[in-house]
């Protein structure tokens, strides 16, 4: 299982990277920094032997648990890149990470597996816990509030990865408290662990399947559309207020709009009007009849490709 799980971490950096090298943003870089930064703890904590012995290997493990400790604070950047936090809970999440990051380079020599835990190092990983659990706590909150009201593969994209963050979360506390527990502990922690790495990737870049299964109901809410049309509208605003909500959802806009063969707006769905602004595309798809329907679009399936909502 911890192999399983090397391998996993690796190739969720991986994709995590890629993701950012294809959409160059800030959110990416943050997912790409956290993912890439979880990825390089598992590797060295698999290289470095249980028992450190030459100071080289003291130092890494140090810069481990630095790296370690910073995951959650990388994955919370991730999330205020497209929802910004209060001036307030910036300044405290700041200071409180810098505060433990400067602890955990200051700590004597770390106790080895076995041996009886002082009591600064006690309070030193009570104090890890509680940051790493309170920061997770609030990305895994943040996550998912960003999630509602968005098309169906947005909402679910980011419910994994609120659901991953908390499954992580799980691990570092039962691996903290509970490392002397057998190996029925250690299972459930790589198990665990494992379910939160297939949310990451699920919520990072879910595969075409997943997708379709996802956008399913919008689909289904634009099929059911199409039949009402066929049986009621009678005229081309009735075929708007009919269509245009399912369409936009299901192609992740934020306003789509029709025109007639004449360019005159039939009607539109969504907050901003009709015409594209500053940063949006105008997305025109043929109709019958020499129409248009131009909406506002951010790329390809921007909805799917991006996690962060717009």
């Amino acid at each position: 299982m911890g192999l399983v799980n090397l391998v996993a971490f690796t190739g969720l950096a991986a994709v995590a990277i890629s993701q950012w090298h294809i959409r160059r943003d800030a959110a990416g870089a943050w997912a790409a920094a956290s993912f890439a930064a979880i990825g390089a703890v598992v590797l060295l904590g698999r290289a470095l032997p249980d028992e450190p012995d030459s100071q080289l290997e003291h130092v890494v493990q140090r810069l481990d648990i630095v790296v370690l400790l910073l995951f959650p604070y990388l994955l919370y950047r991730f999330t205020v890149a497209f929802d910004p936090p209060s001036r307030r809970l910036a300044r405290l999440v700041d200071l409180a990470t810098s505060l433990l990051v400067l602890w955990t380079v200051v700590l004597p020599a770390l106790p080895e597996e076995g041996e009886p835990r002082p009591a600064w190092f006690t309070a030193y990983l009570l104090a890890f816990v509680v940051h790493w659990t309170l920061l997770s706590i609030v990305v895994a909150v943040r996550l998912w509030r960003a999630g509602r009201g968005q098309p169906g593969v947005s909402r679910r994209r980011m419910q994994m990865l609120s659901f991953a963050a908390a499954a992580i979360t799980i691990t570092i506390v039962l691996a903290a408290f509970f490392d002397d527990s057998g190996r029925g502990i250690e299972l459930a922690v790589q198990a665990i662990t494992l379910l939160g790495v297939v949310g990451f990737v699920l919520g990072l870049a879910p595969p075409y399947i997943v997708r379709v299964l996802w956008r399913r109901h919008e689909q289904e809410q634009l099929q059911r559309a199409i039949g009402s049309l066929v049986a009621l509208a009678t005229n081309e605003a009735e075929v708007a207020e009919r269509v245009l909500e399912p369409m936009a959802a299901i192609v992740g806009a934020r306003a789509v709009a029709l025109r007639n063969a004449a360019g005159e707006l039939v009607g539109a769905h969504g907050p901003e009007g009709p015409e594209p602004q500053a940063g949006g595309e105008l997305l025109e798809l043929d109709v019958p009849g020499g129409g248009a329907q131009p909406g506002r679009h951010r790329g390809r399936d921007r909805r799917d490709a991006d996690p962060a909502p717009r």
